[in-house]
């Protein structure tokens, strides 16, 4: 198994260096390009607009036992190392790409603002199948199982060649007693979520919850993870592409009021010859 890992909380993240030893313990071929400093929320932003520094690092904490083939830190997104990685010669192509492990869940549709599942789903775009993997804040935070379930998915994606570009949100809660499957839950940290102006430095701060105030709805990922089951959802790439039916209602009434203003027809363009 060849595999790339990235992250969104660092290069020296404890949740990366678990997960990168324990592929390479199983005998997978571990390459691993990641952001330099914490790049948390940034989704699937890339770096266009500034020149990203590169920098391979032939040190690495515990790089006694993690012996992986490639270890790079970019001081960039999540989305933007995986860019980097596949679409340049810094590493050999991998079979699958592994965003985590994150401190802190990833649940909900705080999949939409996440580093870690903005790294997977670039993944996605660029043709591969991925993992976000997730557990819970330190010092909770259960590195070794998460590591260790993230390992059985992949191998298991990979034995059923179920290797289309799908994204897997994996999230490990401390001692998990089952495994959920179950779609996000309709809710995010975000909606808790109050902006301070520190008062030491005059700048405006966003701090996110660590417990949603609220209860998650049954059957849905958080509420899986909260009763302390690890919990996997499929997020698939044309979840996205797929027209809400009422998008067609809306677009009546604006061809109305453009027709209306314009007074044109309201024929369809002619067909490409």
């Amino acid at each position: 198994m060849r595999v790339l890992l990235t992250n969104d909380d660092g290069i020296d993240s404890p949740g990366l260096i678990e997960l990168a030893q324990t592929f390479l313990m199983h005998g997978a071929h571990v390459d691993v390009v990641a952001p330099s400093v914490n790049q948390s929320a940034m989704s699937t932003a890339v770096n266009i607009l500034t020149p990203v520094t590169l920098a391979q690092l032939d040190e690495w904490p515990d790089r006694a036992r993690c012996k992986a083939e490639t270890v790079i830190a970019l001081d960039a997104s999540p989305a933007t190392c995986i860019v980097a990685a596949l679409n340049t010669p810094l590493v050999e192509r991998p079979e699958i790409v592994l965003s985590g492990i994150n401190a802190g869940p990833n649940l909900g549709l705080d999949i939409f603002t996440s580093g870690t599942v903005g790294g997977a789903r670039m993944a996605n775009l660029l043709g591969l199948p991925s993992i976000a993997v997730s557990t819970f804040y330190p010092p909770n935070a259960d590195w070794q199982r998460a590591a260790e379930l993230a390992f059985a998915l992949a191998e298991t994606l990979l034995a059923e060649n179920l290797i289309d570009p799908l994204l897997w949100n994996l999230n490990v809660p401390p001692l998990p007693q089952s495994i959920g499957v179950a779609p996000p839950a309709r809710f995010s940290a975000f909606q808790w979520t109050r902006p301070f102006v520190d008062p030491q430095t005059d700048q405006l701060r966003v701090r996110l919850p660590h417990e949603a105030p609220a209860p998650p709805p049954p059957g849905t990922d958080a509420w899986y993870f909260t009763r302390g089951w690890a919990s996997l959802s499929a997020l698939p790439l044309d979840a996205a592409l797929v027209c809400d039916p009422r998008s067609a209602t809306v677009a009546d009434r604006l061809a109305e009021k453009l027709l209306t203003r314009s007074g044109s027809t309201s024929d369809l363009p002619p067909e490409s010859s």
